[in-house]
């Protein structure tokens, strides 16, 4: 897939998540509590047993009674990373641009994530805040990578309304991506850094919308596109813009360049207020 200048990122519907919960894989129940566990976790997201020391076999019968949890395991961050590791792997696999590859590998992930996605529906009320955004963000993104493998199958494969779509949702990846690495690299959160991680969650739907032309033209680099065309901005430099016309060209290639913001302004419906979302 194409990468954005100076901008660097790892690359399902919604119809695909319910599947995905849905998911019979094995998992590994916890001694202690006896969550289910993703084949690869090293510590129970719900009461902080390593794993090595979990035996299945020795797991008590239904009959028995659990003592209510009340806390949290501190390994929580990293067990949830690994839950979701299926995600970043399969994103990998989108970013190589190999249909084979993509298409080939995704039934695998629906499993892979649905397990993680099962334990953490169950435990993320009484997650931290910034560890339920981290999660959200873990699914949007998985949202978002089977929605690339529905257009990738059942679109023409000299379509540039399917390329520019590639470009879109990469970028979209990207600023999820983000998110995820803000939160991974990150000690605990104090007040302040929850109302910039918050903001910075809003903003990625603010940054993604789509803007219309206008007027009877707009030159992009270039080139020129039509009233009604859709754009996407990925950038703003300066008094310019790094756009992408969303839809299908006489050349066969998406159109992608950079456009003044007076001319963004005065012939589409980007406003004044747009650029302070970037």
């Amino acid at each position: 897939m194409k990468r954005f200048p100076g901008v660097s990122f790892i690359v399902v519907t919604f119809v695909f998540i319910f599947a995905l919960v849905g998911s019979t894989a094995q998992a590994k129940p916890c001694l202690h509590c006896r969550t289910e566990l993703p084949e690869r976790a090293r510590f129970c997201l719900t009461c902080g047993q390593a794993c090595q020391q979990l035996q299945p076999e020795l797991i008590p019968s239904s009959k028995h009674s659990l003592a209510p949890l009340k806390r949290l395991s501190p390994k929580a961050k990293e067990t949830l990373l690994v839950l979701f590791s299926p995600v970043d792997d399969f994103g990998r696999i989108v970013n190589t641009g190999v249909y084979s590859n993509i298409v080939g590998g995704f039934p695998e992930f629906k499993i892979t994530f649905g397990n993680g996605y099962g334990q953490y529906q169950r435990v993320r009320s009484r997650l931290p805040e910034e560890l339920q955004i981290l999660g959200d963000t873990f699914v949007r993104k998985a949202k978002i990578l089977s929605e690339i493998v529905g257009f990738l199958r059942s679109m023409r494969m000299d379509s540039s309304y399917k390329d520019a779509l590639v470009l879109y949702y990469g970028y979209v990846l990207t600023l999820n991506n983000a998110v995820i690495q803000k939160i991974r690299e990150s000690g605990p959160f104090s007040a302040q850094d929850l109302v910039d991680l918050r903001r910075r969650v809003a903003n990625i739907e603010n940054r993604t919308q789509r803007y219309e032309v206008t007027a009877k033209f707009l030159k992009i680099g270039k080139e020129t596109v039509k009233k009604g065309s859709v754009l996407v901005v990925f950038e703003v430099k300066g008094k310019h813009a790094l756009v992408l016309n969303m839809g299908e060209t006489a050349s066969g290639q998406p159109i992608e360049g950079w456009v003044s913001l007076e001319a963004l302004k005065n012939r589409t419906t980007w406003t004044s207020n747009s650029e302070s979302y970037f």
